[in-house]
């Protein structure tokens, strides 16, 4: 696996989160059995796998479209993410 390969994977686990959805799965599937749960994982994985590839195949040029420039989106998203960290406080 590349270097850049691995990155892209490290930013999209940490930007998804999926070990914070585990309780929330976890208190959907109480109760159901083992099979209808596996079942739910896997079509949930599958559409977000399906929701991920469509937003990496279309973004581009649905920013291109609103005429974003790819440093405008990350001045946009770091202040998102300063405003979501100092929120709270």
């Amino acid at each position: 696996m590349s270097p850049q390969v691995a990155q892209l994977f490290g930013i999209l686990f940490m930007m998804i989160g999926p070990v914070a959805l585990i309780p929330s799965f976890d208190a959907l599937t109480r109760g159901v059995d083992d099979a209808t749960a596996r079942k739910v994982a896997v079509r949930s994985a599958l559409f977000a796998g399906a929701g991920l590839m469509l937003a990496s195949f279309a973004g581009a040029q649905v920013l291109k479209n609103l005429g974003a420039s790819p440093p405008a989106l990350i001045i946009a998203s770091g202040l998102i993410l300063a405003l979501s960290v100092l929120g709270p406080m």
